[in-house]
């Protein structure tokens, strides 16, 4: 039996302009957590709007 899997679609890019120090915390802090910089700062965007009271809609499939 297979299982449905939900594959995200990451079809824009978003660019911002940060500190050195900004981009050297992302790559140790998801380095820790074993994921890619753009998987930590797209997880970190998500919790920040979903605190903000925004739902965004996501295909993460939860």
């Amino acid at each position: 039996m297979s299982a449905s899997k939900t594959v995200a679609v990451f079809d824009r890019n978003f660019n911002v302009r940060c500190p050195t120090a900004f981009t050297e915390a992302v790559d140790k802090a998801a380095a820790k957590r074993w994921v890619k910089p753009a998987a930590y700062i797209r997880s970190a965007i998500l919790d920040r709007l979903k605190a903000d009271g925004f739902e965004p809609e996501t295909e993460l499939g939860g």
